[in-house]
C-alpha cells in the first residue's frame, strides 16, 4: 500500500504478502521536499514489474496527476534512476 504520510511530508510504501498483514513498516518512496505539494498515491491492480512498482501522484500546485515507478530492491525503495516521473 502507499500512502501520504502528513507528518514525514512524504509518500511512503508498506508491504505484505497478504492483504490483511502483517506490513512492514514504512519505506519512503518520495518526500514533499523533493516534490511539493504531492498527495492521493494509487496503486493500481497489476502494480508490479518484477521488482518494480508503478502508482500514480498528484501535485496539487498543477492539480494534476503522473505515473511514478520506483525499484524494490531486497525489500527497499530504490532511489535513483528507478524512480522516473512522466506526465
Amino acid at each position: 500500500m502507499a500512502y501520504l504520510n502528513e507528518e514525514k511530508a512524504a509518500i511512503v510504501l508498506r508491504t505484505a504478502d497478504c492483504l490483511t498483514g502483517p506490513w512492514g513498516g514504512e519505506q519512503t518512496v518520495v518526500t514533499a521536499q523533493e516534490f511539493p505539494q504531492l498527495y492521493a498515491p494509487y496503486i493500481p491492480p497489476r502494480w508490479n514489474d518484477g521488482p518494480g512498482i508503478y502508482f500514480t501522484l498528484s501535485k496539487f500546485d498543477v492539480y494534476d496527476v503522473f505515473w511514478w515507478h520506483t525499484s524494490l530492491k531486497g525489500g527497499s525503495v530504490g532511489k535513483g534512476p528507478e524512480r522516473c516521473v512522466s506526465g
